[in-house]
């Protein structure tokens, strides 16, 4: 299950990349899309490799309807160029993706995250006994999709 996991980690980071990416050069934005929401309208459609998806900013984050699947990510607690992952969205967008209909027991879920911490995919903030993932920004940048890469790609 690691391995299939951490395939669809990088999709995901992928996936949000790529769409922060076509809002970037769209916009002209320097910096995270959530960050400067007044430029853009918060709901609408952007072309990604001639494909639309579908994007809706809400409080905390962004909802994209690609062509194949749906993906909500968070952007609230993170920094900008942090990539924040919650255990919730990455279950649903697992779920979609592997066509599977009951939920990845928590604890199984829970033990691939923290393996994913010791190996320097995720890094994770605990607080009060909630834990916070993010993508690692040496994983990020090692797979080619940190802010800064793609912000360096436009100049």
């Amino acid at each position: 299950m690691y391995i299939k996991l951490k395939k669809y980690l990088l999709i995901y980071a992928q996936s949000v990349r790529c769409f922060e990416f076509a809002m970037i050069n769209k916009y002209t934005i320097k910096g995270q899309p959530y960050f400067f929401k007044k430029l853009f309208p918060l709901k609408g459609v952007i072309f990604i490799s001639d494909q639309a998806v579908y994007y809706n900013y809400h409080g905390a984050g962004c909802s994209l309807k690609f062509p194949n699947f749906d993906l909500d990510y968070n952007v609230v607690g993170a920094g900008d160029g942090d990539l924040y992952i919650s255990l919730w969205s990455f279950k649903e967008f697992y779920r979609a993706q592997e066509s599977i209909a009951e939920d990845i027991p928590l604890a199984k879920m829970l033990a691939c995250l923290d393996l994913f911490v010791q190996n320097g995919v995720l890094a994770c903030h605990a607080e009060n006994g909630l834990r916070s993932y993010f993508f690692a920004k040496n994983w990020l940048h090692e797979n080619a999709i940190s802010i800064s890469i793609l912000l360096n790609k436009m100049n």
